[in-house]
């Protein structure tokens, strides 16, 4: 096998050499002349204020991340690249004949924004991670390079505080809406209960007590005028048999005995401004009254002052009955008015409370707005973008070592290939392989003098020829690779 192989290298050594030779000065040309590609990068740091952080959370982490991702897009936009293509002046060879949706689309794939969540700082409950953004570009110039991805971390700023602030801004105007909204159903439903208690008056829930001592007097008064119209009959009846009048002095002073009795016994239970106590006052009064009058008179009245009061009993008792039938009536109604009200009052209720929430989120909110504007400290530029001192492509030494890899593999493969296909003898062992003739001996190349100069001469034109060839294509490639951008754009990992 190394004998094999040795042989071949004896025949095929010049046509090796020349293809490397030709392949390395070619390869080396072409990657030595290929124009050097920059990019330049600035860190931002995106996180809580700290004097927001104390009062309210402005932020969630999922705000943040719809933040920054609004805020990417609109600086990938049609409209701010090409802003920045006029204003640095950017792809200026591109631009002639070639369609603006493919610079920009080159431009897109120029930049780069990554984000990552710092973890080194100490958080307090409700604060969000801040977020690491870095922003890179990549040109043909170095300060170029820097002067874009700067502008662009500009941007980044300006787009992040509008849409923070804005977004503060929408935030309070939405819930001073939703406030209002809820102020109003509060103050309609305010309103409702008022109706529905002016509407009822009598028989609300706080005024049942009221209502059971009101019935408890008018059943209690209901009781002495039926007592005192059985009295008038009586004595009406005894007078009729009698052949007199009514007598009441005997009856008055039973009466008023028993009024003064029921004032004493009423007197521990009411004061003298009740009701009840000032009805037992005036009948007192009344009866002293009619006694003293009828006195002189020997106590005896006529039928008709009897029949008088007994019509005026007879008329208190229905306006007491009809009195009573009413408080009946609120006394029935008031569990059905409790539920009612008790309905409307948890609804009002339910509107107060979401009314309160609202408002404290208001006043959140209007804090989030005013300390929006004031806060520093939320975007920082960690590192300004600076003119890079190295070429991030092409990577010559890669380059170079693929291409000298690339050599060697193909001049390889293209001998073994003539090898295959080549059916000449070399050796008498190659004679001896093919035919089972036996090879009696070998003569080697006679050449004479003039032979062994005519090919030298041919070898020398061929090697003047070759080197010449070399330097002219090598010329080529170096004079191409110089506008090769393309190429270095692809070799630098972008997609074409």
């Amino acid at each position: 096998m190394l004998e094999n192989i040795l042989q071949i290298w004896s025949r095929r050594k010049w046509w090796l050499l020349a293809g490397f030779v030709f392949a390395i000065a070619t390869s080396a040309s072409l990657i030595y002349a290929l124009p050097d590609l920059y990019r330049s990068s600035t860190t931002v740091l995106i996180g809580q204020d700290a004097i927001a952080g104390s009062f309210v959370t402005s932020d969630s982490s999922n705000q943040l991340d719809q933040r920054l991702h609004m805020i990417r897009q609109e600086l990938l936009s049609r409209e701010q690249l090409l802003d920045l293509i006029n204003r640095f002046n950017l792809y200026e060879g591109m631009l002639q004949g070639t369609p603006t949706q493919v610079v920009l689309a080159r431009m897109r794939k120029d930049i780069n924004i990554s984000q990552s969540t710092t973890s080194q700082v100490s958080l307090q409950r409700g604060q969000v991670a801040p977020m690491e953004v870095r922003i890179s570009y990549q040109g043909w110039t170095a300060e170029q390079t820097a002067e874009v991805t700067n502008a662009l971390a500009d941007i980044y700023r300006e787009k992040y505080e509008g849409i923070r602030i804005g977004q503060a801004s929408r935030t309070t105007e939405f819930l001073r809406e939703q406030l209002d909204r809820v102020a109003q159903r509060m103050s309609a439903q305010e309103k409702d209960i008022d109706l529905f208690r002016n509407q009822n008056l009598g028989q609300l829930p706080q005024q049942e007590s009221m209502n059971l001592a009101t019935l408890e007097r008018l059943n209690a008064d209901l009781r002495l005028n039926r007592e005192r119209q059985v009295q008038l009959l009586n004595r009406r009846s005894e007078a009729q048999a009698n052949g007199f009048g009514a007598v009441v002095g005997v009856a008055g002073e039973s009466r008023l005995d028993r009024l003064r009795r029921e004032r004493i016994v009423m007197g521990a239970r009411y004061n003298e401004s009740h009701p009840v106590m000032i009805r037992l006052q005036n009948e007192i009064r009344e009866l002293e009254q009619q006694t003293v009058q009828s006195e002189g008179l020997g106590d005896i009245i006529p039928e008709i002052s009897a029949s008088e009061e007994l019509r005026r009993l007879q008329n208190e008792e229905a306006t007491q009955r009809a009195e009573i039938d009413s408080l009946l009536r609120r006394l029935q109604m008031s569990p059905e008015i409790e539920q009612t009200l008790g309905q409307m009052n948890n609804a009002y209720n339910t509107i107060r409370e979401e009314f309160l929430a609202l408002q404290r989120r208001f006043q959140e909110a209007r804090l989030v707005e005013s300390l929006e504007s004031q806060q520093t400290q939320q975007f920082q530029v960690l590192e300004r973008a600076l003119p890079p001192d190295f070429s991030s492509a092409p990577n010559r030494p890669r380059l170079l070592t693929m291409a000298f890899a690339l050599t060697i593999g193909g001049l390889f493969a293209l001998v073994f290939i003539v090898e295959q296909i080549n059916q000449n003898f070399y050796s008498t062992h190659d004679v001896r392989a093919f035919t089972s003739v036996p090879v009696i001996t070998s003569i080697g190349r006679i050449q004479t003098t003039a032979e062994k100069l005519r090919r030298g001469l041919v070898a020398m034109t061929v090697a003047i020829i070759f080197v010449i060839s070399v330097l002219l294509i090598s010329a080529f490639a170096y004079s191409n690779g110089q506008t090769a951008k393309g190429l270095v754009w692809i070799v630098a990992g972008n997609n074409a």
